[in-house]
């Protein structure tokens, strides 16, 4: 008996060492760049509720400040995974940059803006006519703001080199306007939110849309993507896909109940509650996967205002999900 039992204890220590000896199952990391919006909310829900280490997944967020510094991230190797405008993402690849998108995070339509025109009240700008000869503080060139102005203006009789533009990240428009070392602006949530409740701007809204005219040509139209190159894509299926699936859903779990949205822009963004309260919330509602149709809406409003010289397809831009 006693030498039975002296075997089982030895037998379960054996186990025990063996089982502690086992690593945990890797985890893939994964370097996400963005610049500071809204979007980052989505994120941080995922991550607060374990929705990325359920995925296996171990992300790492790299802050930039715009779209194309985004690009340059994902094209140098410092990140694996770029969030930033549609615009963008398009540009870099019409540069032969080998991007495609795998979460389409924003599709903005009438009832659900992304990007505005704004002028500060001291401007004395009323349309978007009047901002011949004014100062335009935009978020880069090759990015969202380029295709908003470029395509109202035109609609408008003006041209993009008729305004003075200066290029500062989203965070600092406001600053800009209150100084007045500009007139008018393209900012989006929540700072567009910030100048109306939380300044001395006294904004006029101009425009809604990256293009003019949405809601009377029902237009739907990518706002803002994940995106990584073909050859990270081609090794980490399974990473793009958990990525999708745990976007998807921490939106869903944030769609249930707005004041965890909102209270992360008080946390996160430092905004009086007021000011969150009043935010139009941009987000994206529905399974995320990016549309080759879609995105070729985009395509043909940037070769319209002379942002490509020659379109791409949309099919080279959008990766597909494997099932």
């Amino acid at each position: 008996m006693k030498k039975a039992y002296a075997f089982t204890v030895a037998m379960a220590a054996f186990a025990s060492a063996f089982v502690l000896a086992v690593p945990a199952q890797a985890q893939t990391k994964v370097k996400i760049a963005y610049l500071r919006a809204s979007q980052l909310v989505t994120h941080w829900h995922a991550e607060k509720l374990g929705l990325f280490k359920k995925e296996g997944l171990e992300t790492e967020i790299i802050n930039v400040n715009n779209g194309p510094a985004v690009a340059a991230a994902v094209a140098s190797g410092s990140a694996d995974v770029g969030w930033a405008g549609a615009v963008p993402i398009v540009y870099a690849r019409a540069q032969n940059q080998p991007f495609k998108v795998f979460i389409a995070a924003g599709m903005e339509s009438s009832d659900n803006w992304a990007v505005f025109i704004v002028a500060s009240g001291r401007s004395g700008v009323k349309t978007i006519a009047d901002l011949k000869g004014k100062t335009f503080v935009m978020n880069a060139v090759g990015a969202v703001c380029e295709l908003q102005m470029r395509s109202h203006f035109k609609k408008a009789g003006i041209a993009f080199e008729d305004v003075k533009t200066i290029i500062a990240p989203f965070p600092q428009m406001l600053p800009n306007l209150e100084l007045g070392n500009g007139d008018a602006a393209c900012p989006i949530e929540p700072f567009v939110t910030q100048m109306r409740l939380g300044g001395k701007v006294n904004p006029v809204i101009l425009a809604r849309g990256n293009v003019p005219d949405m809601a009377e040509k029902k237009i739907v139209i990518p706002a803002d993507a994940y995106f990584a190159t073909e050859t990270w894509l081609g090794k980490n299926p399974q990473a793009a896909a958990g990525l999708l699936r745990a976007m998807v859903a921490a939106n869903k779990d944030l769609s249930t109940d707005m004041s965890k949205y909102r209270q992360y822009l008080m946390d996160e963004f430092k905004m009086p509650k007021d000011q969150a309260e009043g935010v139009e919330i941009f987000m994206n509602r529905g399974d995320q996967a990016p549309r080759v149709a879609q995105w070729q809406v985009l395509i043909d409003a940037m070769t319209e205002v002379g942002m490509m010289k020659q379109p791409i397809r949309a099919a080279d831009i959008v990766f597909e999900h494997k099932n």
